[in-house]
């Protein structure tokens, strides 16, 4: 279940300066975890490892499009402490919390919650490019 949450909540966090420019290349996914709760009960839970193969990449262009993420045309843009993707299918956007950026590791939460269901996923990426 690779990313299907598809809106962040958060508080906000103004002490992190974060530059979109901390973020642009390549990344690849190392871990993820999160659940499903339907009706506030888990349904689906997971804490997966991925190795050098089978990584889920995504690049950040320094023209904020994305790469190997949904579709081409996919943007992104940095807001304060999130990382804020539109789709270019519908226009939708959600938004990633920044827990960790180094020039080697990011970590990004992001949740949904609609009445009593909810998803969370918390994912470690390692840059390669």
């Amino acid at each position: 279940m690779l990313f299907a949450a598809t809106l962040f909540l958060s508080c906000s966090d103004d002490d992190n300066n974060y530059s979109a420019s901390d973020l642009v290349g390549t990344w690849r996914v190392t871990n993820e975890q999160g659940y499903e709760k339907v009706n506030g009960v888990i349904q689906d839970q997971w804490d997966e490892n991925y190795s050098e193969n089978n990584g889920h990449r995504i690049t950040f262009n320094e023209n904020g499009l994305l790469s190997g993420w949904d579709e081409e045309g996919d943007k992104w843009a940095l807001s304060g402490d999130k990382i804020v993707i539109t789709y270019a299918y519908d226009g939708a956007t959600e938004e990633w919390k920044i827990v960790t950026l180094t020039s080697t590791t990011l970590i990004t939460e992001f949740a949904e919650n609609i009445g009593n269901d909810s998803e969370y996923n918390k994912v470690t990426f390692v840059k390669v490019q």
